[in-house]
């Protein structure tokens, strides 16, 4: 693959308009230029970030620009306040002393002393592939996790329970099932398409953060497995809560609520290809936070997974804190338990993709305060394989400019590419 950035000497002459309110007769609108297009530098240039506050097409000329610049989602480098009769348009100057990335806090104050908060509103990053994981990967990483699937297998041999789910108008759907020992078990669903072709490239995928059931996704001209993360069912929705991600991190790496997922998505990519459906080579593991990071897992654990599309990928960079950073999501785990540290290096998406061998595509967003893109650099720049990534100063997790699922990525045109290689083989 080419090189995927390049730095841009030119200043842009475009503003990039990033609508956050739906009122403008309330708050301003905030629009923003910046020296490089794509908002990456390199160490000791200075990244000029002009900002505008503006109603509709003229400057916003009443309250306050409350504006704060931080290193990484950790450190805060500076903050003011601009009068917004006296001071458009604001500029403000960074110089990069050091690989990472800073974000624009910004907050509204009416005349009426009215609080807008906009929270983080742009991003730019200096040398983003100098960004080192805050830990290295444990020498025994992948040999651990194979030996407590083997464990997983002698306790409850895998057997699947396969039933039917209500059909698409594309697709068969099917709910899988299988005991985890001590009354848990593990879920999946699987589309399988109704027509075309009778065998299909495979397309494994994690779900997102959150209770999201038993959702059956699909991709045209695929079958889609989708991976649940819980070992067990939410019929009440008010059940589940966000602290599940910091369940058992005081009972070690075999009690952290991450530990059963690891092996139960272990033991779904073993019965994926046993489908006779599957064209038996291409096997692609496909997510987005929550599941971007698991598709990176997967593919350390798995070597039969042919290609990787991590979308804004959490679980990476868990003690970034060492290096000054804040880690991704979940947010703030070694900072919240301390003592899980090391054994949070287990559960490192960064570390898992040393041991990626596929192609991998993944993205981030300069904006996003959740799986921050310093945390998705830090996995990024262990990949050792064919790769490539693609980024935005003014995208989120899953909002901004660029929106949501793979918008800033070609997934069609990568997954059709890794199908042909396939077949050449």
């Amino acid at each position: 693959m080419k090189k995927i950035f390049s730095v841009m000497s030119k200043v842009i002459s475009s503003f990039m308009v990033f609508n956050l309110v739906a009122d403008d007769n309330a708050f301003p609108q905030l629009s923003f230029t910046q020296t490089h297009e794509n908002g990456l530098y390199r160490c000791n240039e200075t990244a000029v970030i002009s900002v505008a506050a503006m109603n509709r097409t003229r400057h916003w000329k009443k309250g306050k620009l409350r504006l704060a610049l931080y290193q990484d989602h950790a450190e805060k480098l500076s903050e003011t306040w601009f009068d917004l009769s006296k001071d458009q348009p604001i500029q403000i100057r960074h110089t990069f002393k050091k690989p990472g990335f800073i974000s624009v806090h910004a907050e509204y104050l009416s005349e009426k002393g009215k609080i807008h908060n906009y929270e983080t509103v742009c991003g730019a990053g200096a040398d983003p592939e100098k960004i080192c994981a805050g830990t290295s990967a444990p020498a025994d990483l992948i040999s651990y996790w194979q030996n407590e699937y083997k464990k997983l297998n002698q306790k409850v041999p895998p057997e699947f329970s396969v039933n039917n789910l209500p059909d698409s108008a594309q697709c068969k759907r099917y709910l899988i099932s299988t005991d985890m020992g001590e009354g848990k078990k593990f879920y999946a669903t699987l589309a399988i398409p109704k027509n075309g072709k009778s065998k299909f490239p495979l397309i494994v995928s994690v779900l997102p953060a959150g209770n999201w059931g038993h959702s059956c996704w699909e991709l045209p001209g695929a079958i889609r497995m989708t991976i649940s993360v819980f070992t067990k069912e939410f019929p009440n929705k008010k059940d589940f809560d966000n602290e599940y991600y910091y369940r058992g991190t005081e009972k070690g790496r075999e009690g952290y609520f991450f530990h059963d997922t690891i092996i139960g998505i272990m033991r779904m990519l073993d019965y994926a290809p046993s489908r006779p459906e599957w064209d038996g080579k291409n096997m692609i593991a496909m997510g987005q936070s929550q599941g971007g990071g698991f598709a990176l897992i997967s593919a350390a654990v798995c070597p039969r997974i042919t290609a990787v599309i991590a979308d804004v990928p959490a679980l990476c960079d868990h003690n970034g804190s060492l290096a000054g950073r804040r880690g991704g999501w979940p947010i703030n785990l070694t900072k919240k338990f301390p003592r899980f540290a090391e054994d949070a290096r287990y559960f490192d998406a960064a570390n898992f993709a040393c041991f990626i061998q596929c192609p991998v595509i993944m993205s981030t967003g300069l904006i996003d305060p959740l799986c921050i893109p310093s945390s998705v650099y830090a996995a990024y720049n262990n990949l050792k394989c064919e790769k490539k990534i693609f980024s935005d100063p003014l995208t989120g997790h899953g909002y901004g400019r660029k929106g949501t699922m793979f918008q800033m990525m070609p997934v069609d045109s990568f997954i059709k590419e890794q199908v042909a290689k396939q077949k050449g083989k």
